[in-house]
């Protein structure tokens, strides 16, 4: 079966919807975060603790996979959040 222009189109609404619905998710959890954070750099910063202490986040190139398997990578706010992270990473460092 070959895939036509509206079955790719299909796939790509259904991307950017996913992506949507996983980046409101990540929202959420980040404002609960906040509550007890303060900033959003601590919230990411609390949020990727367990990585970063079991030695998943060596490099700062770890933050796209950590943003990555929360969904919405390729966002504007995926590409904010990626940047974030590094900075957290280069202080650590």
């Amino acid at each position: 079966m070959t895939a036509t222009h509206s079955d790719t189109a299909w796939v790509l609404y259904n991307d950017a919807q996913l992506e949507q619905f996983y980046l409101a998710d990540f929202e959420r959890c980040l404002r609960k975060v906040l509550d007890h954070a303060g900033t959003v750099e601590d919230a990411l910063r609390w949020m990727t603790q367990e990585e970063r202490d079991n030695g998943w986040m060596k490099h700062s190139q770890d933050a796209e996979q950590w943003v990555w398997k929360q969904g919405f990578l390729f966002t504007d706010r995926g590409r904010e959040v990626v940047e974030m992270l590094k900075r957290i990473w280069e202080m650590e460092h």
